[in-house]
């Protein structure tokens, strides 16, 4: 498997105590795998999916975030995650 991802973040409102309150994500991946048993060969199909989202910093000390994406991807994939901080 084979997986890669872009994104874009933008702080887009700051309060005195904290410079990065609220922001947003833009985001784009592929993905691709291959399968022995089916006769799928790596790269033989990209999938693709992208994004829009909102980060709300609750504490900048903790890095702790309220995050919310709405993704589409192939073959009418589509729905809205939440989360609290980051992956990384």
């Amino acid at each position: 498997m084979v997986y890669a991802e872009t994104e874009f973040r933008k702080h887009v409102f700051a309060t005195k105590n904290n410079p990065d309150f609220l922001g947003m994500v833009a985001y784009f991946n592929l993905t691709t795998a291959d399968s022995k048993d089916n006769n799928i060969s790596l790269f033989q199909y990209l999938n693709k999916g992208y994004g829009l989202g909102l980060r709300l910093n609750i504490s900048k000390k903790a890095r702790t975030n309220l995050g919310g994406d709405y993704g589409w991807g192939d073959y009418g994939a589509n729905g809205f995650y939440m989360r609290l901080n980051e992956t990384f």
